[in-house]
């Protein structure tokens, strides 16, 4: 789950991420454990973490249209 919404696939769990409204970010994992982030925070560290290890995209190209065609991913692509 993420904060409380069942995820449908790889997909689904990219937009449920992408699209959080909330401070923080719950992920329910198996077994009872649970991830807890603070939204913001998370993507910056992402952003740093792209841009010092020289990766292009913090995800391929078929769930970026997903998101947006027309747009890169926000987030993952912001320059920090």
């Amino acid at each position: 789950k993420v904060n409380g919404v069942e995820v449908d696939n790889l997909r689904h769990l990219c937009q449920l991420i992408e699209n959080c409204k909330t401070e923080n970010l719950r992920i329910d994992l198996e077994e009872g454990r649970v991830l807890g982030l603070h939204y913001e925070s998370a993507r910056i560290a992402t952003s740093k973490i792209l841009k010092r290890h020289r990766i292009a995209s913090a995800m391929s190209k078929d769930l970026l249209m997903e998101q947006n065609p027309d747009t890169e991913l926000v987030s993952c692509s912001a320059a920090v």
